[in-house]
């Protein structure tokens, strides 16, 4: 893992190698959307993501199809800390959303680079175990506080 990364802190532990193997089923899904752009892919990727933010994950069936490859396969995975996880599917929600909006609307061009994105993030997260999100999370982080204590400081 980076040792200079912020990443969210959680109590909840996740198996690596279902979140790898999951990322991994995510980019079939996504490079299958990307030459057919059927839109019922790009909603079966949206639900998956929202059943994680609301935290579900027992209920996404892309999860439970991980599990089972992992289980089957019998791979040994480390416990990692949830909260990146959780942080990297608000981000694949707000992706898919853009996706399927973009689609809906008309802006297929737009769907197809947010979707090229989505999938050369969870690529890299099932490849090489790169969490994109605990990346990006440390500037988001300061973003959203730097306001906040700037509004503090000025009362």
């Amino acid at each position: 893992m980076y040792q200079n990364a912020f990443c969210p802190i959680s109590e909840k532990r996740v198996n690596s190698a279902v979140i790898r193997t999951h990322a991994i089923i995510n980019v079939a899904l996504l490079l299958v959307f990307l030459f057919s752009q059927n839109i019922f892919i790009a909603f079966i990727l949206f639900a998956d993501f929202l059943v994680r933010v609301l935290n579900y994950p027992n209920f996404s069936i892309l999860g439970m199809a991980a599990r089972s490859v992992v289980k089957t396969l019998g791979i040994k995975g480390n416990l990692e800390n949830a909260g990146p996880k959780m942080f990297a599917a608000r981000i694949g929600l707000l992706f898919t959303i853009v996706i399927s909006s973009a689609l809906l609307t008309g802006f297929t061009g737009f769907a197809m680079g947010a979707a090229a994105v989505l999938t050369f993030f969870s690529f890299l997260e099932g490849a090489f175990g790169i969490c994109v999100a605990c990346i990006i999370y440390p500037y988001f982080h300061r973003l959203i506080y730097r306001n906040k204590f700037r509004h503090a400081k000025s009362m």
